[in-house]
């Protein structure tokens, strides 16, 4: 068995050797200590090679960033970085948001650009015209499973008025069957990550490409590089009776550092502003713990603004220039009026907790939560319009509550 050979993407060679082993490309017994080094190659110029590494690099720092597992390790420069050996699985799986391309060839009856509330995932067999002794009437075609077997589909045809054109009963993961919920849920979530950071850039992530492996310990990986061949992007903004641009993005021209400020995690803050003493959050805190990480902090502050207002404003100054990306949350047991001064005094939300809030809070710019369970949803929500982490993460745990509706053309 071959693992992590040469890969061809759409005239870019990507080499992929074993790190102190030559020019090796391939390992029979991959461990998790095996270590490779990809390589791009391209006859283009200097500054394509540099940047498809540096896409690849920074999308998988993001990625990893995130808590998804990829077999990137660390960039080497310009043109290489080290992964894990990690076997390949033979499934190409795509991601969608909106219908284009092909899935409108097997869905004719979707209005091009119909947008999925729910995201699609599909799955291709990487078969050239063959898989073992059997010959395939198309190189690639979408599969589905059941009954322990893959069911092989034309991707140019529609789906409903198709017959399977070939059986097979040696597909991949055939024994792990459970690996295809694995899949589609990190496909998901990559896909979550990439179209949160791409939005932010004023891109719409539309489609995305991810190649699976496992590492020696079994460990599920996405492992071939995802760059520019790996999505399609279109216009953020469409006018009204103008065909949005749908694209391969083209190589980035502009220096590394434009796809370093794309894919990476804010730096933001929850702000837990007490007005009395020895006020109990702990089931609070327990409750939203599993929504932070790295790149969200929580700090608290005890002050109340109806005892002590200036040191209120002192404190909210001193927040508001050092930590700029933040949610106030406001236990107030006596109301909202230390909420109400706080968002008068800056451009940082305001959530209120307080049964009393909404009948006490007026023309002021706070929002009102009647309990802590609201106030952390609206938080989260607020910091998920630039944390990619964050809302991948909401949207997940919304997703099986969302339904496709399909308006017919």
């Amino acid at each position: 068995m071959k693992y992590l050979t040469t890969i061809i993407a759409l005239g870019l060679s990507l080499t992929v050797s074993l790190a102190g082993a030559g020019k090796r490309t391939t390992t029979d017994h991959p461990t998790k200590d095996d270590t490779v080094i990809i390589t791009f190659q391209h006859e283009e110029k200097e500054t394509q090679k540099e940047s498809v590494i540096e896409i690849a690099s920074n999308v998988f720092r993001l990625l990893h960033e995130c808590g998804i597992h990829v077999a990137f390790q660390e960039q080497l420069d310009a043109h290489r970085y080290t992964a894990t050996s990690c076997k390949p699985i033979d499934y190409n799986v795509v991601v969608r948001r909106e219908a284009r391309g092909s899935y409108l060839a097997r869905h004719p009856y979707l209005q091009e650009g119909h947008q999925f509330a729910r995201l699609v995932v599909d799955f291709f067999l990487m078969a050239n015209k063959k898989w073992g002794t059997q010959p395939l009437i198309q190189t690639n075609p979408m599969v589905r499973h059941r009954d322990n077997k893959a069911f092989l589909y034309r991707d140019d045809m529609p789906i409903l008025n198709q017959e399977p054109f070939a059986v097979i009963s040696d597909y991949p993961l055939k024994s792990q069957e459970y690996r295809f919920f694995e899949m589609r849920q990190m496909a998901q979530q990559a896909f979550l990550v990439l179209e949160k950071a791409w939005h932010q850039a004023g891109h719409k992530l539309v489609e995305l490409h991810l190649r699976f492996g496992l590492d020696g310990d079994g460990n599920l990986l996405i492992a071939d590089p995802i760059d520019h061949d790996s999505w399609h992007l279109s216009a953020h903004e469409e006018k009204k009776g103008v065909k949005p641009q749908f694209s391969l993005l083209k190589p980035i021209k502009q220096n590394p550092p434009y796809t370093a400020n794309i894919f990476k995690l804010p730096k933001q803050q929850l702000v837990i502003w007490l007005t009395q003493e020895n006020q109990n959050i702990n089931h609070f805190l327990e409750d939203i713990k599993k929504y932070l990480a790295n790149d969200i902090t929580i700090s608290t502050v005890q002050c109340s603004a109806l005892a002590s207002p200036l040191e209120a404003s002192q404190k909210l100054l001193k927040l508001s220039l050092n930590a700029p990306n933040a949610v106030i949350l406001v236990f107030d047991n006596k109301g909202a009026h230390s909420s109400c001064f706080l968002a008068e005094q800056t451009l940082i939300p305001v959530i209120c907790i307080s049964e009393a809030a909404a009948q006490l809070i007026t023309d002021s710019p706070v929002i009102s939560a009647s309990s802590n369970a609201t106030a952390r949803t609206i938080a989260l929500q607020i910091l998920s319009k630039q944390n990619p982490r964050l809302y991948a993460q909401l949207q997940l745990e919304r997703m099986d509550r969302m339904k496709n509706i399909i308006t017919l053309s």
